[in-house]
């Protein structure tokens, strides 16, 4: 990550209120080592100097497995850190870019905001918060309605499942597996075709009908 400060003596950053022991300049470019769990972390940068000092939060999610190529993903989210406002809300100026995404929408403090916002995919708006001398947590979230699924063809076995092909997006979303039937020749071949097993998942959170087809070569 890379951050910049104005008036600060010196840098420090805490990982889900953990202080990290690595001294960090007060701009500069470095990584921050988060636990790699699947669940969201909380990266503080905390800036100290003659006025007082100022921190600023982002949140990582982390995931134990790629998601698959075709999944929404926020690639950029700006928001302006610290505003000066009068009234019991104040609009916040935001930007954002997306992957794969077909909706945004954004929360404050968990609470989403209303549906008829229409904020883009990509690009810029504000984000009404509100104006209370805390600070308040924005979350940005990208969806998309595509149902991705993933094909495996294999074994099952005492181990659990043994994958021997598999295919994610042969055609957009949609996945496809070719078998070669010589592979499956000889005098154990009925015994094998008939382990044979076809096995069909999503990501975590997918809705939608999937629907498998097996066609002949040729046809």
């Amino acid at each position: 990550m890379s951050w910049a400060t104005r008036n600060a003596r010196e840098v420090k950053f805490q990982v889900d209120n953990s202080l990290l022991s690595a001294g960090y300049p007060t701009n500069g470019v470095g990584d921050i080592v988060v636990p790699c769990d699947g669940r969201e972390h909380s990266v503080v940068l905390q800036a100290t100097g003659a006025g007082g000092q100022a921190a600023i939060a982002r949140h990582v999610n982390t995931s134990n497995s790629p998601p698959p190529s075709t999944a929404p993903s926020v690639t950029a989210f700006d928001l302006l850190e610290d505003v000066t406002c009068t009234g019991s809300t104040v609009e916040v100026a935001a930007g954002w870019s997306t992957t794969n995404a077909q909706a945004v929408n954004f929360s404050v403090d968990g609470q989403p905001l209303p549906a008829a916002a229409g904020f883009p995919v990509t690009g810029a708006g504000n984000i009404q918060v509100p104006c209370d001398g805390k600070s308040h947590k924005v979350t940005l979230t990208a969806t998309s309605e595509g149902l991705d699924p993933w094909l495996e063809v294999g074994f099952d076995t005492p181990l659990g499942f043994a994958t021997i092909l598999s295919n994610d997006d042969s055609d957009g979303l949609n996945s496809r597996i070719e078998i070669d039937p010589s592979k499956f020749a000889g005098s154990d071949a009925a015994d094998w075709w008939s382990k044979l097993r076809v096995r069909v998942s999503a990501p975590t959170g997918s809705t939608g009908d999937i629907q498998v087809t097996a066609t002949r070569g040729g046809d």
